[in-house]
């Protein structure tokens, strides 16, 4: 069913009137209403232009919008009680909607005049109705009559669609699944293309001048793929290139831009960043968006001018869609009024968003506006939420019905897309809080305008401006924004503030990720000569000013390598407060402007709902505190965090007089905050600045334990408070702007690192003292011990990654330990932190270091007068060492070996109990290294004297060890028989009757694996014969079933053996047991050629459910 809305202009006598059919699949009925319908909304332009353009902004509370939101609803009943009475058929038109769901209905509103289209008919509400009919249609469109048809009532379906990318789990998991057969070929991914064009041409005339494209692009990495957000800040002829490429072809052209009105013609301008603009008729641009079938045009309208004066938005929209509508274009979306670019840029994400769920542009636009006629309220620009209704912005004129995707596409949080953790795989050296889902968003700043100088082949980029400007967060933008796009394969970011990287460093921390060794740097030019890439090098002035100090040292080597990347082909951006013309003289620069006033209220909004400072933008000294950060981010974040101990006006006088305008900002602000802060937290920030990367948390835990740690309380007495609290030591540095907070914890800010590092000199927070640096080494230690511990067995992926990829930084620390003789510390965290490298599998790791270690340790003195821990930690550590690769062969750990063996043959038997804790130690590592060596002989002379010790004492668990080792000793000399004897030892001679639950059911169970292994089925058979019969059986899971698979198989019970891999099959490919899947596929198929074709089919169609995959 369709209401047509049809505007008949007076002529002669004849008044203005409405005419209003009403289609339905049995006829046309049509009357006639009153014009005033379209006039009850002409009153309220001006108040809607102010409501859009200013109200969002406001922090006043109650927030007064000058009657607006009545306003709206009084005209919209208005407009519907004035269009619904006409004098022919009082009240009809409500009567036939209320013949079927609203949402069953489309609305067409026609007319030949633009004033006539210009009104708010949007905001219309039906006699009986609670919301406007514009939210509630099945589309609500404007459309200008020209008489007969017109291509506006064709359909259009571009039968879009991707293949959303999937986990790196799933896809190993299939890939296991498939075997050696190659992977299905998807079809093609058809993206929706959205084109966002930024122009800020007549940027002193706009009432925002700032842009969220940024923003927009990665938000639209959530629809994992089924949106291509393209940002072209370019001009004129490089649009029309753009649009004619049918590799990429366009659906949606977004302008976000002024309109310009001249003799009623309306126009677009196009050009740069910067400029220069040229002015392009509508008319013209409509004509090259059908030449290449684009769909609909957005206009996102950041004012209308007649020449350099403001004329109303409204009509300036208007006219765009008639010059469209001439063009044959079928469609425009646009934002009736001039609103930040925010406001109205949230209204056409809810339209693309929609697109993407399968909605055609009609039902997205409506569905658009009811969502945001339900969520009627901002808070984008104050801390707490207001009452604002944005719906009434979206505007449709021409109504073309036009689908995108035939079903509704995968969405996802940008915290769960695999879209953006694809492009973030690219980022090496990044700082997450810069990056989606952590970056705050206040606008794009300088990042479109080095997008648009990278698109016209300028490579070379110099992001300037003063510290704490925003130069880093407007590269991490671009190099996110390139990633995403494909336009780089990587993309890396190097401080030059943080670490004096040479050319060297750089090419051996980026030698592994493109598959090499480190030491490889000529094959690592190489390999980067074939790449396309993107350098962000932060902090050049420092590279710089090293160069200056000595000739040559630095910029010299590093100059060359940035000539030799640009020769390549990659993208360079340096970063920092001048061009620095030594390292980049062919540059294109960019200097970082300040925050704009909306951009400012974002971030400052942003920031007080973090602390939990709602509402301390009401305060009448706010403006005040935003004119005193100048539009400096870094500042403005900082002044709020103080707003915790200090009110708006102090914190605004103290920002003037302590950061005055001039001075460097971020040195001043921390140089005050400094000065302000107790000692003892000045001096415990300067140790924990000891520690790269330190997650302060880990101390926190150490410290603030209910029992007290010791060595916490020496630093802490030592640096001047020894009841000090470490949590509200954090929450003031935190406070004071010298944190950062990560989801899994608060660390020291980079951007103050320099500033410690001077102050460090003037106060030395350990005054010269090596006990100092052991009880910060301690301190780290038990936090790490603790955490470690906590994350066993438990899910948090953010702090394990932290713990893991920081691990060098710890080993230091272990090792500081490790020769100051804590021996009890040291294995507290070694054993906790090792536990957590199996789990993540770099045991191997820990073992190399622990070698490395051992190389670097006395031999233990195992005659002498060295007290017993010494060399139990030795015996740890040296057992943990033979994991390494080549370790049996060591140099220290056979020195060592041989010592202890000296000692254990020494030992007289009956061995006395006070040494039973050393003896284990020592023929554990002595069993393990013969083992590792072949040496079969020496290893059973050790373990049978570890057996008549452990028999006599009755230490069970340790004596089934040693027969186990006993048995495997003998296996490899080729005696069978003797660990036959030595296994039914333990399935029959070992006392089980007190051990703990489960012990005997895992005895019995590994010496059936054992035999199984060693092809001796029979006695594998008997042993899982005693298992099963055991409650303590169902243990075991699958791996007894696997196990009895295996062991009917190697034994000829081909039918059996196939009924339990049946089983293990089903569960394994329910659960995603990818290569569980893949070992069994293969036993399967040998099944297969044992029961013959036929059988095998007949049986396998009996055990296995439907629905289940078949091998």
């Amino acid at each position: 069913m369709h209401v047509r809305i049809v505007d008949r202009p007076g002529a002669g006598e004849r008044e203005d009137a409405i005419d209003i059919s009403i289609e339905r699949p049995a006829g046309k009925e049509t009357f006639a209403a009153s014009a005033n319908a379209a006039l009850a909304g002409a009153e309220l332009d001006a108040r809607l232009a102010w409501y859009f353009a200013e109200y969002p902004q406001t922090t006043a509370l109650p927030p007064d919008d000058r009657g607006v939101a009545s306003a709206i609803a009084d005209v919209g009943r208005a407009m519907g009680e004035r269009l619904a009475n006409g004098e022919e058929r009082p009240a009809a038109l409500a009567t036939a909607i209320g013949e079927r769901e609203p949402r069953r209905v489309g609305v067409l509103i026609e007319s030949s005049r633009a004033s006539f289209l210009a009104a708010p008919w949007e905001l219309m509400v039906l006699p009986g109705a609670d919301q406007p009919w514009s939210t509630l249609a099945a589309h609500f469109v404007r459309r200008f009559h020209r008489g007969g048809r017109s291509e506006d009532d064709s359909q259009i379906a571009y039968e879009l669609g991707v293949t959303p990318p999937e986990p790196e789990a799933v896809a190993a998991l299939k890939a296991q699944m498939r075997g050696d057969a190659p992977a299905p070929q998807p079809p093609p991914d058809a993206p929706l293309r959205i084109l966002h064009v930024v122009s800020r041409a007549l940027r002193d005339l706009l009432p925002f001048a700032s842009s969220h494209a940024l923003e927009w692009a990665a938000e639209s990495l959530g629809a994992e793929g089924a949106v291509d957000y393209e940002i072209f800040p370019a001009g004129w002829a490089e649009l029309q290139a753009r649009l004619v490429d049918r590799r990429r072809p366009v659906h949606v052209l977004h302008y976000d831009g002024p309109i310009v009105l001249d003799g009623g013609i309306a126009s677009v301008l196009l050009g740069g960043p910067d400029g220069p603009f040229e002015r392009v008729a509508v008319a013209e641009l409509a004509w090259a968006l059908v030449r290449s079938k684009v769909a609909a045009l957005a206009v996102d309208t950041r004012g209308a001018f007649d020449g350099a004066h403001p004329v109303a938005v409204p009509a300036a929209v208007s006219a765009v869609a008639s010059a469209a509508r001439d063009a044959s274009l079928g469609n425009v979306i646009a934002a009736a009024y001039a609103a930040d670019p925010w406001t109205s840029g949230r209204c056409f994400q809810e339209v693309y968003t929609r697109l993407a769920a399968g909605l055609t542009l009609g039902e997205a636009v409506v569905d658009a506006r009811r969502a945001l006629c339900e969520r009627a309220e901002a808070s984008r620009f104050t801390s707490e939420p207001r009452p604002f209704h944005a719906w009434p912005l979206l505007v449709h004129y021409g109504g073309q019905s036009v689908s995108f995707f035939a079903q509704a596409q995968a969405r996802a949080s940008l915290e769960e897309s695999q879209a953006l953790a694809r492009a973030r795989r690219r980022l090496l050296g990044f700082h997450a809080t810069l990056l989606p889902p952590l970056l705050r968003h206040a606008g794009d700043g300088v990042a479109v305008a080095a997008l648009g100088a990278i698109a016209r082949g300028r490579r070379a980029i110099a992001l300037t401006g003063e510290p704490g400007a925003g130069k880093s967060h407007a590269a991490h933008r671009v190099a996110l924004y390139l990633a995403q796009r494909d336009a780089v394969d990587f993309a890396f970011y190097f401080d030059f503030g943080a670490e004096p990287y040479s050319v060297d460093d750089i090419l051996e921390m980026i030698a592994p990720v493109l598959g090499l060794a480190p030491d490889r740097k000529a094959e690592t030019r190489v390999a980067l000569a074939k790449l396309r890439c993107c350098f962000a090098l932060d902090d050049v002035d420092r590279a710089a000013h090293r160069a200056n100090g000595a000739p040559g040292a630095a910029a010299g080597p590093l100059l060359e390598f940035v000539r030799e990347l640009l020769a390549a082909g990659h993208v360079v951006v340096t970063i920092g407060a001048t061009k620095a013309a030594a390292l980049a003289p062919d540059f294109v620069e960019l200097p970082v402007a300040p925050l704009s006033a909306d951009e400012q209220q974002a971030l400052a909004a942003d920031e007080l709902r973090a602390r939990d400072l709602q509402g301390r933008d009401r305060d009448a000294d706010w403006p005040a505190l935003l004119a005193a950060t100048r539009g400096h981010p870094f500042l403005l974040e900082c002044a709020v965090r103080l707003l915790r101990d200090g009110s708006v006006r102090g914190v605004a006088d103290g920002v003037r007089s302590r950061v005055p305008t001039g001075h460097a900002p971020v040195e001043a602000f921390y140089g005050w905050q400094w000065a302000e802060m107790p000692q003892p937290w000045r001096s415990l920030l300067l140790a924990c600045a000891q520690v790269d990367g330190l997650l302060l948390e880990i101390l926190m835990v150490a410290v603030d334990q209910k029992m007290p740690f010791a060595p916490a309380k020496r630093l802490l007495a030592r640096l001047g408070d020894e009841s000090a609290v470490f949590s509200q030591g954090l929450a003031l540095w935190e406070r004071r702007g010298f944190l950062v907070r990560l989801p899994h914890g608060r660390m020291i800010d980079p951007r103050c690192r320099a500033f410690l590092e001077l102050a460090g000199r003037s106060e030395r927070w350990d005054g010269g003292s090596a006990d100092a640096e052991l009880e910060l080494s301690q301190t780290l230690c038990e936090g790490l011990r603790i955490l470690s511990a906590h994350l066993q067995g438990r899910a948090n992926p953010a702090l394990t990654h932290y713990l893991l990829m920081n691990r060098r930084h710890w080993v230091a620390h272990f090792e500081r330990l490790w020769f100051a003789g804590d021996l009890r510390g040291f294995l507290g965290v070694m054993h906790a932190f090792n536990q957590l490298l199996r789990q993540a599998q770099l045991g191997a790791e820990g073992a190399a270091w622990s070698l490395r270690l051992v190389q670097r340790s006395p031999v233990p003195d195992v005659d002498g007068e060295a007290p017993p821990e010494a060399s139990l930690a030795w015996l740890v550590v040296a057992l943990q060492a033979l994991g390494a690769s080549g370790a049996a062969a060591d140099r220290a750990l056979c020195e060592g070996a041989a010592a202890w063996q000296r000692w254990l043959d020494a030992l007289p038997e009956p061995i006395e109990l006070r040494r039973a804790r050393q003896f284990q130690q020592v023929a554990t590592f002595l069993d393990a290294l013969y083992r590792a060596r072949q040496d079969w002989a020496t290893a059973i002379a050790v373990d049978e004297k570890a057996h008549r010790f452990y028999k006599r004492i009755g230490a069970w668990p340790a004596a089934v060890q040693a027969l186990r080792s006993l048995a495997r000793c003998h296996v490899e000399l080729g005696d069978a028989g003797a660990a036959l004897r030595l296994e039914d030892e333990i399935l029959h001679d070992i006392p089980y009757a007190d051990a703990p639950p489960g012990f005997q059911a895992q005895q019995l169970f590994d010496v059936a694996v054992a035999r199984a292994a060693r092809g001796a089925f029979a006695g594998a058979q008997s042993a899982l014969d005693r298992l099963k019969a055991m409650d303590d059986a169902k243990r075991f899971g699958d791996s007894l079933e696997a196990l009895q698979a295996d062991v009917r198989y190697e034994q000829g019970s081909y039918a059996d053996a196939l009924r339990d891999y049946c089983a293990l099959w089903t569960r394994a490919l329910e659960t995603q047991q990818a290569p569980f899947v893949e070992r069994l596929r293969t036993r399967l198929l040998d099944l297969r050629g044992k029961l013959g074709e036929k059988e095998f089919e007949r049986r396998i169609e009996r055990e296995l459910p439907e629905g289940i995959a078949r091998p």
